[in-house]
């Protein structure tokens, strides 16, 4: 089972598609209950309007600071992973061969 996560531009997308259908019909509403007339109305939507920005701007803040240290950690991680490889291989150059050490009079068939 494929998660919609694991593709983003058609999640980016889908979100646009949805973001852009929410907004027309926000219009609309708008103009059949006449809230741009009223300025009590208009008031109170400039509130909503401005607490939901700030609201998406600290999630937009705190999404980009955690995929920061977290590409920092994975970063590190790969580079040690590297180094252990690297270790690795050298202490394997330092083995003997397989044919130093078994004699060929021992490895013979019977």
């Amino acid at each position: 089972m494929e998660y919609v996560l694991n593709h983003p531009w058609e999640l980016g997308l889908l979100l646009g598609i949805v973001l852009a259908f929410v907004l027309e019909l926000g219009r609309r509403t708008a103009v059949r209950y006449q809230i741009e007339q009223a300025p009590q109305r208009k008031e109170q939507m400039g509130t909503i309007r401005d607490g939901f920005f700030i609201l998406v701007s600290l999630l937009l803040g705190f999404t980009l600071t955690m995929a920061a240290s977290r590409y920092a950690e994975r970063r590190s991680l790969v580079v040690e992973e590297a180094i252990s490889i690297g270790t690795t291989y050298l202490r394997a150059t330092m083995l003997p061969q397989l044919s130093e050490i078994i004699p060929s009079s021992c490895s013979g068939s019977t």
